[in-house]
């Protein structure tokens, strides 16, 4: 049987919230906010069951707008002003349509990560209030999702280029997972490195990428792409610079790739 790795898991925790407010990027931040937010500001239990931090589902929801609005600090979480700016919430109130939809996104992310697992141990609980909402919704971070994160992945196409320049790769991942399999986080990460490493070569061989790049592509050699081994990465990355080559992002020449400046 094999062991599902956390790109695997955050793969298919993103795939599982499937909400329509939210891009799979949009899912990733909001799961490595709520999990930074329990390590961070979550009350201390040392009890029965592993529990390490709790907070009531109000307060949660309530601090990731704050966050959002930089009312709270956390590392890496400045990727929530612009999750929270697409509920339009005026107010962090049940009353305020914004923040009871956002709201509603919030629960389907803690749903979906009470099914992740590390080492066979869950690694959030969460039970929502109940239907009048008289008694309160409770999330507790248990012992195995301490230190669990998403793979955040993140790319700008140079650092002089603007924000209208950045590359948008959604189709390129999308055709990989069709071609060698459901990779999308894998890929998405591996597309990202492979522009990241021309961008700074802006010229180099294939079988160089494959080598200098060996640890990127084996998230998708070990976790996601479990039919083959360690010899597919140089398929792998030929395969991800043909898509780029169909964006008129880079050119392939025999064996040498160059970034289209």
């Amino acid at each position: 049987m094999v062991k599902a790795s956390p790109v695997l898991r955050c793969w298919l925790l993103v795939k599982e919230v499937s909400d329509p407010m939210l891009t799979d990027k949009d899912v990733v931040c909001l799961v490595n906010s709520i999990l930074q937010y329990l390590e961070t500001y979550g009350m201390q239990r040392n009890g029965a069951g592993g529990i390490v931090n709790s907070v009531g589902e109000l307060r949660l929801i309530v601090d990731l707008v704050r966050l959002a609005r930089g009312g709270l600090v956390i590392n890496d979480a400045g990727c929530l002003s612009s999750v929270i700016s697409k509920f339009g919430i005026s107010d962090p109130n049940a009353g305020d349509l914004g923040f009871a939809r956002f709201r509603r996104t919030v629960a389907k992310v803690l749903k979906a990560l009470t099914r992740v697992k590390v080492n066979g141990e869950p690694i959030v609980d969460y039970t929502p209030c109940d239907d009048a909402c008289k008694t309160p919704g409770v999330v507790n971070l248990r012992k195995s999702g301490v230190g669990f994160r998403c793979p955040e992945v993140r790319v700008e196409t140079g650092d002089a280029r603007d924000e209208s320049s950045k590359v948008d790769i959604d189709n390129i991942v999308r055709r990989l997972t069709e071609t060698y399999g459901p990779s999308y986080i894998g890929f998405e990460w591996a597309v990202r490195k492979t522009l990241k490493y021309l961008e700074e070569k802006g010229r180099s061989r294939v079988s160089d990428i494959a080598t200098d790049l060996k640890s990127d592509y084996m998230w998708i050699v070990k976790y996601l792409y479990w039919l083959h081994n360690e010899r597919s990465i140089p398929k792998l990355v030929k395969g991800v610079l043909e898509e780029l080559a169909k964006e008129g992002m880079v050119e392939i020449e025999g064996d040498t790739v160059s970034l289209v400046k």
